[in-house]
């Protein structure tokens, strides 16, 4: 399915701001052990590398300035590796990254609330 930038951006965006819904109020040690809370926290990370891939493979990206090619890597990491994830690093990514990619995200499209 072909869709435009914006579009891509923006579905980019949603899945960050689902993040929260899921791990919003815990600490690693209860999402180290809650695979109910890991699975649609790592789905949304997956979805946002595979439309970082998409982007980078169909617009010119340079004055975005998003690291999609890490984005996608770590999205490779979780399909291909996914018993060997190592769940700091996914817990250090959603609660480090996450929130000033949306940021970045909602400033690209232009709204304040989408």
């Amino acid at each position: 399915m072909k869709i435009n930038l914006e579009e891509a951006l923006k579905q980019m965006w949603l899945y960050c701001c689902e993040i929260p819904n899921f791990i919003g109020g815990l600490n690693y040690e209860i999402f180290e052990t809650t695979t109910v809370v890991q699975y649609p926290a790592v789905f949304c990370l997956i979805q946002i590398g595979e439309l970082a891939n998409y982007i980078q493979k169909n617009f010119e990206t340079d004055k975005l300035n998003i690291p999609f090619e890490p984005m996608y890597g770590l999205r490779c990491h979780l399909v291909h590796e996914f018993c060997n994830v190592e769940l700091p690093l996914v817990w250090d990514t959603l609660q480090n990254d996450i929130a000033p990619l949306e940021e970045q995200l909602r400033q690209i499209l232009g709204e304040t609330s989408l």
